[in-house]
């Protein structure tokens, strides 16, 4: 192996052995029962290997069995990362210590960041997206908080979540509309989202619409100093109060969102929507005396997180399509193989059968079904013959 497992040892913090006892993660059977894994080393070994390496599933045990170090299957280590979370979780904050506070909710006066995004599942073979799959991920730990799998049709919304109050939802402009703003403000949760021009109107203390780009954005004339202004979400006849924080972004930082709209709508790009690119624009509910606007801005660039959460398991087999494979997945219920218990009234998900075992169930139906029409013609037709039919099944039964 390219690295020396020795000094990898020394780096990790004392007790790391102790804390897999005490979460007993690793049982100590007889001998005669071949246990593969007697030692945490070994499964942590394998999966630092394959987080380093950016190394598939099947790669990485290939790889440990060609070594002679260890011999699982690859979902026999898609088990034991399910498994290794917590463990996992507690070694890298004694290893990041100090770095680990500032994310923290005391920076982010009280509140617990919670980002949101989504991305499309393909599954092996399918023509066009199989589903859709929206994810919650907890600032302070990168630990996923909430999973929701839609079809093709389930839009990014904030609705479709769980908040809790204290939390502070932070999406992009997907999720800018006033009917998920005001689910999670119902739920006594900030909402901190990138601007829309198009499903986000926003409104003055007066109940007139704002020209956001026109007569705020304008008004921003050096790159990188905020602003921001009083503004108010209409739903449903009720009024939110919130602030318009927005900052020039840098010429080369706006060339590229240029860049990036032109791509994204084509020949269809207007002169407004390449001047919106100049700018970063959020709503948030956040009072202005808990969090300044430039410390909004810093909260909402985080955001990156979730789609390197995305990145990270698609490298590793852990993705939105493996997710839906019955090969590593037999019975799975998917929102508890993802999120921490300390939300269980967040996760309730119907279990499905494998694709396998539900074909093979429909095809004993239509078996069934057939069979019973079958005798059913024969008895109308010819009724001694399908008594005679009877009588030999009968006794061939008995």
């Amino acid at each position: 192996m390219p690295l020396d497992w020795s000094e990898i040892e020394r780096l990790l913090p004392g007790g790391w052995r102790q804390l897999a006892d005490e979460l007993k993660l690793v049982r100590k059977l007889p001998a005669h029962m071949r246990t593969k894994v007697t030692d945490i080393s070994q499964v942590l070994r394998l999966v630092l290997y394959m987080v380093a390496t950016n190394s598939a599933l099947l790669v990485a045990t290939a790889t440990f069995a060609a070594a002679g170090l260890l011999t699982l299957s690859s979902v026999s280590l898609h088990q034991w990362m399910r498994r290794l979370g917590p463990y996992l979780a507690n070694l890298v904050a004694q290893i990041v210590g100090e770095e680990h506070a500032k994310f923290s909710p005391e920076r982010w006066a009280g509140y617990v960041p919670i980002m949101v995004d989504a991305s499309v599942v393909n599954n092996p073979g399918a023509k066009g997206t199989t589903a859709r799959l929206h994810k919650a991920l907890r600032l302070t730990d990168l630990r996923v908080v909430d999973v929701q799998v839609t079809d093709v049709t389930g839009g990014e919304t904030f609705r479709r979540f769980h908040p809790v109050k204290g939390e502070l939802w932070i999406g992009d402009r997907g999720y800018a509309n006033p009917p998920g703003i005001a689910s999670i403000v119902a739920n006594d949760a900030a909402v901190l989202v990138r601007y829309n021009r198009g499903s986000l109107p926003l409104y003055d203390a007066r109940g007139a619409p704002i020209d956001v780009l026109h007569k705020k954005l304008t008004k921003l004339k050096k790159a990188g100093r905020s602003r921001e202004w009083q503004a108010f979400v209409h739903v449903e006849g009720k009024r939110i109060e919130g602030r318009l924080c927005a900052v020039r972004l840098p010429e080369n930082k706006a060339a590229e969102a240029r860049t990036r709209a032109r791509k994204e709508h084509g020949a269809d790009v207007t002169d407004d929507t390449l001047r919106m690119a100049e700018f970063v624009a959020v709503f948030t509910t956040v009072p202005r005396d808990k969090l300044s606007c430039d410390h909004l801005l810093e909260l909402y660039r985080l955001r990156w997180q979730v789609e390197l959460e995305f990145k990270r398991q698609v490298h590793h087999g852990l993705g939105p399509s493996s997710e839906f494979s019955a090969r590593h997945h037999r019975d799975v219920d998917l929102r508890q193989a993802t999120a921490p218990s300390d939300r269980p009234e967040a996760h309730r998900f119907r279990r499905r059968l494998p694709p396998l075992r539900r074909r093979r169930r429909r095809r004993q139906r239509r078996g069934q079904a057939l069979s019973e029409r079958r005798g059913q013609g024969l008895s109308e037709r010819h009724p001694i013959r399908a008594a005679a039919t009877m009588r030999g099944r009968n006794a061939h039964g008995n």
